[in-house]
């Protein structure tokens, strides 16, 4: 880097400040000292234009001229950002710099432009906190939206869930009823299967027999075969059951079984009545009781801490017993992400610095999450993170502006978890 220098000059409102020696416009800082501009220049020079601010002002032809153009006072002047003005310096130093005016041109400045000088500085901080007013209340209303539409989300979701529940709650009724029906008929076929059989013995009690030393023999065999068909017949269906976790606490995306909730509640339907009992990594942990309608709900009674676990559900009645297994993850943290320029995009030595506007970041977090990228609080994107827990995004047009640019990220794994980093 080269070294800095300071240099000193005194305007008047006609004066040419030459400064094409140390550079262009483009890059060059400007701000305001009491009545004093400095100009740091691209190349790191501080240069002190003595008196500028009032050799600015309407009606006086103050000018800079840089390598590449030349730009008047008034126009640099208004350029200037209000956080690089002191204000405090202004009063202290108006006789000093009306001092240094007559010294230069022989002219003092009434008392008149002063005072209009101070008001359109005063003006112009107001209209900076109105502006900035503006900002927050466009902030509150864009979190509002956000959350309003998060909200609508959740609704549509919750809809869709208890539809897919009530069509397979119909489905199991229209099984239970066609098993009954199938149960019906094979008792009906019994009925009739025995009353035949009744008559042919009363028959056969009646009507005289040959004697057959097979007689014996052959009753037994038909015995038997009549008592494979019925134990054939009443042989019992197990029970239907489901199980999942329920919609409140299934955290995230909605297709998984990952979830942030360390205490999570379950749902599950079987026949009307039945015990349950659940059963997390083959250990009971309680029971449940399906109502009327089959359904039934249990909360797991201690924390879950992060980990995969296996759930059972064991349904029995008198008529038979089922189960349901389900495999569910708790995760309740993510990791915090992180990021910087590429190194194709950054400035050896200087970190945060890049001589493009849309430059490339790249950064690591959770394995498999979603990355959202604010600049200046404004969503601009959002990218994937690969299985090895790597992602990048190159800016675009417009994004990002000449000079300081905050950035945050924010990491979103599959159970909803979020995480942040600022630079």
């Amino acid at each position: 880097m080269g070294n800095k220098s300071i240099q000193k000059f005194f305007a008047d409102q006609n004066s040419v400040i030459d400064l094409s020696s140390l550079g262009n416009a483009k890059g060059a800082k400007v701000s305001l000292s009491g009545p004093d501009m400095n100009i740091t220049t691209p190349r790191g020079s501080v240069i002190i234009v003595n008196g500028a601010l009032y050799s600015s002002i309407k009606g006086n032809n103050l000018a800079v001229k840089f390598k590449d153009k030349t730009i008047t006072g008034a126009k640099i002047l208004g350029s200037v950002d209000l956080k690089d003005i002191q204000l405090e310096r202004i009063d202290s130093s108006l006789v000093d710099s009306a001092q240094v005016e007559k010294k230069g041109n022989g002219k003092r400045r009434n008392k008149k432009e002063e005072e209009e000088l101070k008001k359109q500085l005063d003006d112009a901080e107001n209209a900076k906190k109105e502006a900035d007013k503006a900002k927050e209340e466009a902030e509150k209303a864009k979190e509002a939206a956000e959350k309003a539409l998060n909200e609508a989300f959740e609704v549509q979701n919750s809809s869709k869930q208890i539809e897919e529940m009530l069509q397979n709650f119909l489905a199991d009724n229209v099984a239970k009823d066609n098993l009954a029906q199938q149960s019906d008929a094979s008792q009906q076929n019994t009925q009739a299967k025995a009353t035949q059989a009744s008559k042919q013995n009363d028959a056969e009690k009646v009507l005289p027999q040959p004697i057959n030393k097979n007689t014996s023999t052959g009753k037994s065999n038909s015995s038997k075969n009549e008592e494979n068909k019925l134990d054939a017949e009443s042989v019992k269906e197990p029970l239907k059951v489901t199980l999942a976790l329920a919609a409140e606490s299934n955290s995230g995306s909605k297709d998984d079984s990952i979830t942030n909730f360390t205490k999570p509640q379950f749902v599950g339907s079987t026949a009307p009545n039945a015990t349950v009992i659940i059963k997390i990594n083959g250990i009971a942990v309680g029971q449940a009781v399906a109502d009327s309608l089959g359904n039934f709900t249990f909360t797991a009674p201690e924390t879950l801490t992060d980990g995969t676990y296996n759930l059972e559900a064991e349904a029995k009645t008198a008529d038979g017993s089922g189960s349901a297994k389900l495999v569910i993850t708790i995760d309740s943290v993510t990791d915090k992400p992180t990021f910087e320029l590429s190194p194709e995009s950054s400035v050896s030595g200087h970190k945060g610095l890049t001589p493009t506007l849309t430059p490339s970041i790249v950064g690591t977090a959770e394995e498999n999450a979603k990355v959202d990228i604010y600049v200046d609080n404004k969503l601009v994107a959002s990218v994937d993170v690969d299985k090895d827990g790597n992602w990048s995004y190159e800016f675009k047009d417009n994004e990002l502006s000449e000079g300081e640019n905050s950035i945050k990220v924010v990491a979103v794994d599959k159970a909803g978890n979020k995480n942040e980093t600022t630079d």
